[in-house]
């Protein structure tokens, strides 16, 4: 809102100047935008976009790293593509008026971390028999933890039974669904 000076001058070179003041006006409400629904992927994974939608086809969307002010990260896109994880905001702007939403909406990106398998105990009694077993442990990622043999069926137990000497690969699943494996022998 800017106040105006105007000059009006008469072919006699006389001239009034006057200042007009801009009317007080309130921006009209500004519909928040609509996530598209937050994201939670396992570490490693493709990064998703992130994107929201608007009400109005008089709204552009600018994306923030804060809740109020904080960094402008990507302006007039509905669509964002973080480079990390975090909580991100969307602000709806009316492209006729310039007048703002009132709040951001949050969308929330979470990079879960990969569970760690370790082999806690690896023993073959006899190397002519199916008589060995290998005990396994997880750790990081998000308990509870399933194990699988050779990418078998993934269960519960962290034990293996039955096992012939050789080479065997293991691999743990946590509760966000995150994958990891190892080899041993």
């Amino acid at each position: 809102e800017e106040d105006l000076m105007i000059t009006i001058t008469n072919s006699f070179g006389c001239s009034i100047t006057e200042l007009i003041i801009a009317p007080e006006c309130d921006c009209p409400s500004i519909v928040l935008p609509t996530s598209n629904g937050d994201f939670n992927i396992c570490e490693g994974e493709e990064l998703p976009t992130l994107s929201v939608n608007t009400s109005s086809e008089n709204i552009t969307i600018n994306w923030y790293d804060a809740p109020n002010g904080g960094n402008l990260l990507v302006e007039d896109s509905n669509e964002f593509d973080p480079e990390d994880g975090g909580i991100y905001y969307a602000e709806a702007i009316s492209t006729i008026s310039g007048c703002v939403s009132d709040t951001r909406v949050a969308v929330m990106l979470t990079i879960n971390p990969l569970p760690q398998i370790m082999v806690s105990d690896l023993t073959f009694i006899d190397c002519n028999n199916s008589t060995g077993s290998i005990t396994v442990a997880g750790s990081e990622g998000a308990a509870p933890y399933e194990f699988a043999l050779e990418a078998e069926d993934f269960q519960n137990n962290n034990r293996f039974d039955g096992l012939e000497v050789g080479m065997y690969t293991i691999s743990i699943r946590d509760a966000n669904a995150c994958r990891n494996q190892t080899s041993t022998n």
